[in-house]
């Protein structure tokens, strides 16, 4: 009767361990699957602005051009860039 009880009670501490680590895992596989996301949207919006860059024949209309793309993608509008060679 005692080991019976012993028993259950193991098998309910594996099950609330196993049931944690689940919820545990699920937490991870849902920020790495916003990271990708965030991934994703980058390289798309940086592979838009390569191959508009192939039309702009000035270099210096393309950056400015890029610049305020890029703040506006990142919500940056408090930032300054400091233009220097």
């Amino acid at each position: 009767m005692i080991i019976d009880n012993i028993i259950i009670l193991i098998a309910i501490l594996l099950q609330c361990i196993l049931v944690a680590s689940v919820l545990k895992y699920r937490k991870r596989l849902d920020e790495q699957n916003k990271k990708l996301i965030q991934f994703y949207l980058d390289a798309k919006f940086i592979c838009k602005h390569l191959v508009e860059s192939l039309t702009i024949s000035d270099s210096s209309n393309f950056c400015n051009a890029l610049l305020h793309e890029i703040k506006e993608y990142y919500n940056l509008d408090d930032i300054l860039v400091v233009d220097s060679i």
